[in-house]
């Protein structure tokens, strides 16, 4: 079975969204992500500051590669986020995501460099025991 970085590094290599966003994966482990990107011109609202979504996605890519990182393919099922203040075109934002091995719900924050915190929860379902386990050749957009 491939390891947590082969499954994300597949996971990269195959999603142009998260590579479109220009994600850097800086860690990774089982149940684990931690995530960083530069908030880009383009991916502002009208009034000048991160778009929802860009966020929302950040956040969304850590959920994935850190429930993926199991071996066994995991979807979300909800997420929310909170957003607390604005982002700037420049900001860096980091973020750690952390599931359990069968934790159905969980927390992350989403920290800028100006110090915003926006928590998202995220519940992802897994398959039944014995179904899809992941490989890298496997993971496909």
């Amino acid at each position: 079975m491939p390891n947590s970085k082969q499954i994300v590094d597949a996971m990269m290599a195959n999603g142009a969204f998260s590579q479109w966003l220009g994600i850097e994966v800086v860690d990774t482990s089982p149940g684990s992500a931690t995530l960083q990107m530069t908030l880009r011109d383009d991916m502002t609202n009208g009034f000048g500051v991160a778009h929802g979504g860009i966020s929302y996605s950040l956040a969304d890519s850590a959920l994935a590669f850190a429930s993926n990182g199991h071996g066994q393919h995991a979807i979300s099922v909800e997420t929310s986020i909170s957003h607390a203040k604005p982002i700037r075109v420049g900001d860096l934002l980091p973020l750690r995501y952390l599931v359990g091995d069968t934790a159905d719900i969980h927390d992350s924050l989403v920290c800028d460099a100006i110090k915003s915190l926006y928590l998202r929860r995220g519940r992802r379902r897994l398959p039944e025991r014995g179904r899809r386990q992941l490989r890298p050749e496997s993971v496909q957009q």
